[in-house]
C-alpha cells in the first residue's frame, strides 16, 4: 500500500492507497487501520477535543463513506501559578525558575523540552515567572503533578519543599492562580562587622549566664 500524511498540522487527509491483487488474499477478513495524533498548540485548555475520522473507500465495486457518530474525545490541561514575596516593598517577581515533574512510582519523571517525559534533568522543560510573578503551564494529561524551584527571586531563599499541583479541566481557567512564596534571603554581617561583635558578646552573656546557674545550683 501507498501511504500519503497529513500535510497540514490541523485536520487533513491521511491516504493509503491498497494494491488490489494484494489485497485480495485478505478477502473476508477485517482490516484494522491505527496511526497516533498529536493535540496542536491550538487546543484550548480543559476543552472536550473530539477525535473522530471521515472513513472514504472504494473496495472496486462500491465508493462508501463512514464516520463515528457519537466520537471519543481527550483533553489537555494546565495551571496558573503566582510567585509571591513576603516582601512587601517587593515590584519586580521575574526570574524564578521551575521544573515540573511527575511520580512513577518511586522515580520522579521530569517533563523535557521535547514534551516528553524522563528521570533526566539535562534538558528539563523551565518555567520562569514574569514581572508581575505569574507563569503557567499548558498541555498537561489530567492528574498530579509538583513544581520543582531551581532558581528563587534575587535575594530570596529556595523553599523547602516541592509545590504539588493538580490539572483538571478547570484548574488552568480557574480565576484563582496557585501562589509559590519565596522568603527574602537573611545576610548574616560579615567577619569583624559590628553585627559580629554583637553576636560574640550575646554568646558570652549567655555561656556566663550558665556557668553561673550551675554554681548556684551546686551551692543548693
Amino acid at each position: 500500500a501507498t501511504i500519503t500524511e497529513p500535510t497540514t498540522t490541523s485536520g487533513g487527509t491521511l491516504i493509503i492507497d491498497f494494491d488490489l491483487v494484494a489485497l485480495a488474499a485478505y478477502a473476508g477478513k477485517d482490516l484494522n487501520i491505527s496511526f497516533d495524533t498529536e493535540i496542536n498548540t491550538t487546543a484550548l485548555m480543559g476543552q472536550e477535543i473530539p477525535n473522530n475520522f471521515v472513513l472514504d473507500f472504494n473496495n472496486g465495486s462500491v465508493i462508501d463513506s463512514k464516520t463515528m457518530e457519537e466520537p471519543p474525545f481527550t483533553q489537555t490541561g494546565g495551571a496558573m501559578f503566582d510567585k509571591t514575596s513576603t516582601r512587601q516593598d517587593l515590584e519586580d517577581f521575574s526570574g524564578a525558575q521551575f521544573w515540573v515533574y511527575r511520580m512513577n512510582g518511586d522515580d520522579k519523571e521530569y517533563l523535557q523540552a521535547d514534551r516528553s517525559w524522563s528521570t533526566a534533568t539535562d534538558t528539563p522543560f523551565t518555567l520562569t515567572s514574569l514581572t508581575d510573578g505569574t507563569f503557567k503551564i499548558e498541555g498537561l494529561s489530567f492528574g498530579t503533578y509538583y513544581l520543582e524551584e531551581r532558581v528563587a527571586l534575587p535575594g530570596h531563599m529556595l523553599p523547602g519543599t516541592d509545590f504539588e499541583f493538580d490539572v483538571t479541566a478547570n484548574t488552568y481557567n480557574a480565576e484563582a492562580t496557585v501562589p509559590i512564596q519565596n522568603r527574602p534571603r537573611i545576610d548574616l554581617p560579615s567577619t569583624g562587622g559590628m553585627g559580629t561583635i554583637l553576636f560574640t558578646i550575646a554568646g558570652v552573656g549567655l555561656m556566663a549566664g550558665a556557668v553561673k546557674l550551675y554554681k548556684k545550683e551546686e551551692k543548693e
